[in-house]
């Protein structure tokens, strides 16, 4: 069972809380001409990859046989690409 399935709105509101974020950081791009600094962008790809490592149950498991987890993650550069 997925986060999703067991708690739905509140997957809803992490999901909607994270896109505000998103959506607020491109604002602050584009008005300081396209610089985002390593501590925003690092911050809002750790946000997005737990809120997907808890979402979405075949990513998670994919994760974890690459001994993958939110809590193990230091960098962006640590997260794994979804599979293709």
């Amino acid at each position: 069972m997925t986060l999703r399935e067991a708690h739905p709105t509140s997957v809803d509101e992490s999901f909607r809380s994270l896109a505000d974020k998103l959506a607020a950081a491109m604002r602050g791009w584009e008005a300081e001409g396209g610089e985002w600094s390593d501590e925003a962008f690092e911050a809002l790809a750790r946000s997005a990859f737990q809120l997907q490592y808890d979402g979405n149950e075949a990513y998670r498991r994919y994760c974890e046989r690459r001994g993958v987890t939110p809590a193990g993650v230091t960098k962006w550069t640590d997260i794994p690409p979804g599979p293709v």
